[in-house]
């Protein structure tokens, strides 16, 4: 009986301690939020700049080009990390960052370029100059755009994530028997981030529609990324060469937690026998199924210590 109180006790205090770091980081990330907000929002364009203080005086080093000086707002890439906030601060009770995300959607769709075909998101925004359309930033847009369908229920968002994948698909080649390269015109490399990305833009636009096809695309995406990428730790390249075959080993944490949260969706999904049934007999799934999921577990231990059971020798 004491053993019984004590254990419900700690647990009692465990989860208050919980539910008081919990808010405490909503506190964090919501003074954080604030904060870039009111400091680097260009008001003007209702985007943000690349700095603060800004003084168009910083090399940007992550472009195709080199070194890029900072401009009047900031390159598509910084924006994404901004919609993604607001797209995780809507998950909060309330409706507070609603206006939020519409404006920061709005400053978004600046970036769209549809004087080339297909239409896709450029580095810079279009009304500016007519510049490089990447397909990591591409993946990233269309994965913001499906997480603020999840969160509001607005058609035009899942509408919006289909269009932008549709032009990463114009970039799928067969060298090196699949992928994107980083950015259009370019094929050089096919980088993890590229193709990460791809993989969870589509599995998650997969999850907001249940359309069969992007579930196939992130299962090939994945399949290309964990054939081509992925090293005997378990960890993933930054990039191979298409010429040579050669792989870059530079390690990027976020290329291999692409892959991380894709094989938990690809869990999800897989383990659902209606979804796989649906896929067989539209004959949507063209690699076997058990060859997936073993694929799964194997990028990293941590998806094998949580789900010892999806990992048995049995599948």
């Amino acid at each position: 009986m004491k053993k019984l109180l004590f254990t419900s006790i700690l647990s009692v205090l465990l989860l208050s301690a919980a539910a008081q770091s919990a808010r405490e980081y909503q506190r964090r990330a919501e003074e954080m939020f604030t904060r870039v907000w009111t400091l680097y929002r260009v008001p003007e364009h209702g985007l943000f700049s690349e700095y603060y203080p800004q003084q168009h005086k910083d090399s940007l080093t992550y472009m195709q080009d080199g070194n890029v000086q900072s401009k009047a707002v900031s390159y598509l890439w910084p924006l994404s990390g901004i919609v993604s906030a607001t797209n995780i601060l809507m998950r909060f009770p309330g409706n507070k960052y609603r206006p939020y995300l519409d404006s920061v959607m709005a400053g978004m769709r600046q970036y769209r370029d549809t004087t080339r075909a297909p239409a896709g998101y450029q580095a810079y925004p279009a009304k500016f100059e007519r510049v490089d359309r990447y397909y990591d930033d591409n993946g990233l847009v269309a994965i913001d755009y499906a997480e603020a369908y999840e969160n509001t229920g607005d058609p035009i968002y899942l509408k919006d994530a289909k269009e932008v994948f549709t032009f990463i698909m114009s970039g799928w080649t067969d060298t090196l028997g699949g992928g994107v390269t980083w950015l259009e015109g370019h094929g050089d490399q096919k980088p993890a981030c590229s193709n990460g990305m791809a993989t969870l833009a589509a599995l998650k636009i997969y999850k907001a529609g249940r359309d069969p096809y992007y579930l196939q695309q992130g299962i090939r995406f994945y399949d290309w990324m964990y054939t081509h990428l992925r090293d005997s730790a378990g960890l993933y390249v930054n990039d191979i060469k298409t010429a040579t075959g050669k792989i870059n080993p530079v390690y990027y944490t976020y290329n291999t937690g692409s892959m991380l949260e894709a094989a938990m969706m690809l869990y999800a999904f897989t383990g659902d026998k209606n979804t796989i049934s649906m896929l067989r007999r539209r004959q949507h799934l063209p690699i076997n199924i058990s060859v997936a999921r073993r694929k799964v577990c194997a990028v990293h231990s941590v998806i094998c210590h949580g789900l010892p059971q999806y990992c048995s020798a049995g599948m």
